[in-house]
This record gives C-alpha cells, structure tokens and sequence, in this order.
C-alpha cells in the first residue's frame, strides 16, 4: 500500500515566490498536496523519506506554447499527410512523457500540426486518471485559421491549385467569414477543447 505522506529532503529549494535558493529546505506531501515547506516540517509516523540532499528542487514547469502531434520537427510536413491519426496519437504520448522527465508539469497545445483529430483530449484524459505517464495538458486539439495563413499547411502545395484545394478540404478548421468561425469554435468546445487557438493571415 502506498504511503500517504512523503517528505522530500532538498538540497537547495527554489520555491517560484521569492529570488533566493534557500538551504536545508524539506517539502511534505500528502496524497497529491503539498503539506508543508520549510526547515522544520513535521514528519509524521511511516513517512516515505525521499532523498534530494544531492540536487536543486524547483517548481514544475509550464510550456505555454506546444504542438505535441509529432515525431521530429524535421520530418513534420511529411508527417502531415504520411501519418495515420493513430501515429499521430502515440507522438502525443511519447511527447507528454519526454516533457514531464524534462520537468514541465503541465504543457499547453496549441493545436495539432499534423493531426485532424482529438486524439490530445484522449491522451488528457488517460493521464487525469492516471492510465499515462505524462504532464498535464491543457489543449486546443485544433487551430482555426483562414486560406493562405500560417496555419494552412496546404499553401506548400500552392503551384499545385488542385492539390491544394484537396488538402485544405482535408483540414476542417481552414474557412471563411463570421459564420464558418462561429461554428468552429462550437464544435471545438462541444470536443472538449479547453480554449480556442486560432491562426490569420498577419501571421503567414
């Protein structure tokens, strides 16, 4: 059976409220929740002791700003279009994984690059109940964005109308005028997004 407290002995402690390292600082944790911090934290009977001595101890990090649905930036125009939903998925995994071990607690995505689905709000909900290993997301599955703009990925294929045409049909957030945007911005909410991140011509 688990323990319910933990106590966290660091070696610095960088707490995100005041500019200055502090020294002998220990951390207790109850469940999920943070007890107490300071150099004389109570430590109740059959507390799991957790040795930071060795290291510096900060807060998690946020990454404010993150496409998650890829495996590596340099292959990414070919993931677009040569990668299942499914593959796309299991870069969401992998990259909600790799962030947390690098330290950020929660990350924010701000649409899918690649992917045309909602398989982040998937990949959320598994790590809220604790079926994935992974930081905590807050995400936008999809950017709503005009023709020509940043975030229409067809515009590489713009020598090609007829292509291009079809790969922005393929994208169902790329459209036109107050109506089409309206509509949008439902279904996103109506999937689960936790905001609306969005793309404009300005950008491109």
């Amino acid at each position: 059976m688990e323990k319910q407290y933990k106590l966290l002995r660091c070696g610095r402690l960088y707490d995100g409220v005041t500019a200055e390292w502090k020294e002998n600082q220990s951390i207790l944790v109850r469940g999920s929740r943070i007890e107490a911090i300071g150099t004389e934290v109570p430590c109740p009977e059959d507390t799991e002791i957790i040795d930071l001595t060795r290291y510096q101890v900060t807060p998690g990090m946020i990454d404010a700003h993150m496409h998650m649905d890829f495996f590596d930036w340099h292959t990414v125009r070919e993931e677009v279009y040569a990668s299942s939903e499914e593959a796309k998925t299991i870069a969401i995994i992998r990259c909600a994984g790799k962030a947390l071990a690098r330290g950020f607690t929660t990350v924010r995505h701000v649409g899918g690059i690649t992917s045309n689905g909602y398989g982040v709000l998937d990949v959320k909900r598994s790590i809220e109940k604790g079926y994935l290993t992974g930081s905590r997301i807050v995400a936008a599955p999809m950017f709503l964005c005009s023709p020509g703009s940043h975030g229409d990925l067809s515009q590489g294929y713009s020598k090609n109308p007829a292509l291009s045409a079809e790969l922005q049909a393929h994208r169902s957030t790329v459209g036109n005028g107050p109506d089409f945007f309206a509509g949008a911005v439902r279904e996103q909410i109506k999937y689960g997004s936790d905001f609306i991140a969005g793309h404009h011509p300005h950008c491109a």
